[in-house]
C-alpha cells in the first residue's frame, strides 16, 4: 500500500510525532510505500527530522499546513500521491484535510485520537463525517469517551495502543552510575519522572510527594527528567520543603532506557489530557516498577497491586503514600513490573502495532474499492 502520515508536528520530538515515526518505520519494514507530511514553519523543514525520516527508507514532505499556500500544496499531494491510506495525526491534520478534500480520488482516511480531553463540538462532527472511514484511539477508555462525548458510531473506533521502541528500550541497557553520572550517593534510592515539563503532567504534584517522601526517608533522591522550565520546579520545591540537593533537574536526555534501569520507581502524576502515558509503558518495557495516576488507558496498563500502583489525579498525600509502599517492599515492587514488562513486551510492540495498523489499512482500502456500492459513493460528502 501507498501510505501518507500527515503530522502538525514541525519534528519528532515527543508523544505522537514519536508514534507515527515507529509505525512509519515499521510498515516500510513491511513492504509499504510511505510519506511522512509535516508541518513546516516559514517554510524550512527541520534537517533532523528529514534525515531521520530518509534514514527510515521514507519520504520527507515539509507543508506550512495553517497557511493557504499550505492547504493547495496538500491538495495537490493528495490529488496526485495516489495513496490507499491517508492517517491524520492530531486535530488539526483531520481539520485540514476535510478542508482540500471535496475533489480527491478515493482514498481511505484514519483519524488519530491519542488524548483524553473531551472533543469540542466542532472536532466531534469531524470524527462523524463520512470522509473519515476509521477512528484510531490509543486506549479503550478514549473510545468509550468519544461514544459518550461526541455520539462516534464504536464500530467505527478502534483502539490500538501507542507502542514502545524495542531497539532503543533494551533489556541491555547498563544502569547509570549513581555517583559518577548522578552524584548522589550510592545507596540512594532514585524515584523518578520522565516526561517534558508540561504543567499537565503533573510535576509539581510530584514534587509535592517527593517532599511528604523525604520527611519519612532520608535515603530517597528524587529525579526529573525532560526539557522544561526547572526554575519553577525549584520554587515548588522550595515552597513545600524538598530540600534542593535532593532533587535533580536532569533535562532532556538521550539515555532514558538507562535512567529507567536505575530507577527505583517510576512516577508519572500526570492530571489530564493522557491517553496512556508513554513513559509507563517504556518503564515497565524495561522492568521499573510504577506508580501512576488513574487516568484514562493508565488503569488499563497499571492494575492495582498487580502490575503496578495507582492513584487518584492531584493526590499528592496518596502519591506521596504509593511510592513509599513501593519502595517499602522492592521484591513485590519488582515482581509487579515484571509482569508488566512480560505484557508490554508481548503486545505494545511496535512491530505489533504496525502489524495491528496494517490490519486496519486493508480493511478500510477493502472497504472504499469492493463495498462500496455507486449510491454510497455519491452519498458521501466529498467524494
Amino acid at each position: 500500500m501507498r501510505i501518507l502520515h500527515l503530522l502538525t508536528h514541525g519534528k519528532i520530538n515527543a508523544g505522537g510525532s514519536i508514534q507515527a515515526f515507529l509505525l512509519a518505520r515499521e510498515l516500510k519494514k513491511r513492504g509499504h510505500d510511505v510519506v511522512m507530511a509535516f508541518s513546516e514553519r516559514k517554510g524550512e523543514p527541520d534537517v533532523d527530522t528529514a534525515q531521520k525520516v530518509a534514514q527510515i527508507g521514507c519520504r520527507y514532505v515539509g507543508l506550512p499546513l495553517k497557511t493557504f499556500l499550505g492547504l493547495r500544496a496538500l491538495r495537490s499531494l493528495l490529488e496526485t500521491g495516489a495513496f490507499d491510506v491517508v492517517h491524520l495525526h492530531r486535530e488539526v491534520a483531520l481539520e485540514q484535510f476535510l478542508r482540500v478534500t471535496r475533489h480527491v480520488p478515493d482514498l481511505g482516511a484514519i483519524a488519530n485520537v491519542g488524548t483524553s480531553k473531551p472533543p469540542e463540538p466542532a472536532q466531534a462532527k469531524r470524527l462523524n463525517d463520512r470522509r473519515i472511514d476509521r477512528v484510531v484511539v490509543v486506549a479503550k477508555a478514549l473510545k468509550d469517551l468519544l461514544v459518550a462525548a461526541a455520539d462516534v458510531d464504536p464500530t467505527k473506533i478502534e483502539p490500538i495502543e501507542g507502542a514502545f521502541d524495542e531497539a532503543a528500550f533494551d533489556l541491555h541497557a547498563e544502569p547509570l552510575d549513581r555517583e559518577l553520572d548522578l552524584h548522589v550517593p550510592p545507596h540512594a534510592r532514585l524515584v523518578g519522572v520522565i516526561a517534558n515539563l508540561d504543567p499537565k503532567k503533573g510535576h509539581k504534584v510530584f514534587i509535592a510527594a517527593a517532599a511528604r517522601v523525604a520527611k519519612q526517608r532520608d535515603d530517597v533522591w528524587f529525579v526529573c527528567a525532560g526539557k522544561g522550565d526547572a526554575d519553577a520546579l525549584r520554587a515548588k520545591a522550595d515552597e513545600v520543603g524538598l530540600p534542593q540537593d535532593r532533587l535533580l533537574m536532569l533535562g532532556f536526555r538521550r539515555d532514558v532506557p538507562r535512567l529507567l534501569r536505575t530507577f527505583d520507581v517510576s512516577v508519572s502524576a500526570s492530571t489530564k489530557g493522557e491517553g496512556m502515558t508513554g513513559g509507563i509503558r517504556e518503564s515497565l518495557a524495561m522492568g521499573c516498577p510504577v506508580v501512576c495516576t488513574a487516568l484514562a488507558g493508565n488503569v488499563e496498563l497499571v492494575r492495582p497491586r498487580e502490575t503496578g500502583l495507582l492513584v487518584p489525579v492531584k493526590d499528592a498525600v496518596a502519591l506521596a503514600a504509593a511510592i513509599l509502599e513501593t519502595l517499602a517492599d522492592p521484591t513485590t515492587a519488582r515482581a509487579r513490573a515484571a509482569l508488566g514488562q512480560r505484557e508490554v513486551r508481548s503486545t505494545l510492540t511496535s512491530a505489533r502495532r504496525a502489524e495491528r495498523m496494517e490490519a486496519l489499512y486493508r480493511d478500510v482500502v477493502h472497504w472504499r474499492r469492493v463495498r462500496r456500492t455507486p449510491i454510497e459513493r455519491i452519498l458521501t460528502p466529498g467524494f
